[in-house]
């Protein structure tokens, strides 16, 4: 009977020690989670709804066999509007995921120019639009009262590209990609739920294939490397965030 009350209490003054040692190995884990969990303040955001508007600047439009006036005229075509909007959710505080989408737009007209396969000389119009829509992940780093935050996002998505030419007579093209962007923005609280938002993007895509739509048929065109559509970009934009 001694013997038995003896190994009793030799066993409950064991299960201590182990219950500790459980209670270390969970620690670290635990560390990070709260980590990653923790609130900025008493601020807890569950979702983002933002909207952009700015400049855009296309990066490579430009070909070393096109004539002068033509290559003066893709120059201006570099410079467009951009306007841009995500709707994302918060994961956890830090970090979030969603979608982003943008509409790029660009115009341009020139007289007396030579268009390689198409005229020698005569007017020319052209107004180009790019779509781009895919998911979009992102890291928000504010500071105690979250009243300032810089914000790194990635999207890998889908490119709508669109190109209408009018010269003695008119010219659609079309074609799609997949490209990735990356964002840097600067946000600051200007009143409840809604901050103001600094953003530069860059962005990064080819089409490789277009489609030629004529008053007489519609033809599909494989690109060569030289010749394919560049849509590298660089955006700069203002916005508003609104996050609840």
């Amino acid at each position: 009977m001694v013997r038995k009350c003896l190994l009793f209490l030799l066993l409950i003054s064991l299960l201590p020690l182990q219950a500790q040692e459980e209670v270390k190995k969970e620690q670290p884990v635990e560390k990070f989670y709260e980590y990653i969990k923790k609130p900025y303040g008493n601020e807890y955001f569950l979702f983002r709804l933002g909207l952009n508007a700015g400049g855009s600047y296309l990066l490579n439009l430009k070909n070393d066999s096109w004539p002068e006036a033509y290559s003066k005229h893709k120059q201006r075509m570099s410079l467009g509007i951009l306007i841009s909007s995500e709707l994302s959710f918060y994961a956890f505080p830090r970090y979030g995921i969603g979608v982003k989408y943008f509409f790029f737009q660009s115009s341009s007209q020139s007289n007396n120019i030579e268009v390689p396969n198409i005229q020698k000389n005569g007017l020319m119009e052209e107004n180009m639009r790019l779509h781009f829509i895919g998911p979009y992940v992102f890291t928000r780093l504010s500071g105690k009262k979250n009243k300032r935050a810089v914000v790194l996002g990635l999207s890998v998505g889908s490119y709508f590209y669109d190109s209408m030419i009018e010269t003695a007579d008119k010219r659609l093209y079309k074609g799609n990609s997949y490209g990735i962007l990356l964002d840097l923005g600067y946000e600051f609280q200007i009143k409840k739920n809604i901050d103001l938002a600094l953003s530069i993007a860059y962005s990064r895509g080819f089409i490789k294939k277009i489609s030629q739509k004529t008053v007489r048929r519609i033809e599909t065109i494989e690109l060569d490397q030289p010749n394919f559509i560049d849509l590298s970009r660089v955006d700069i934009t203002l916005g508003i965030r609104y996050q609840k």
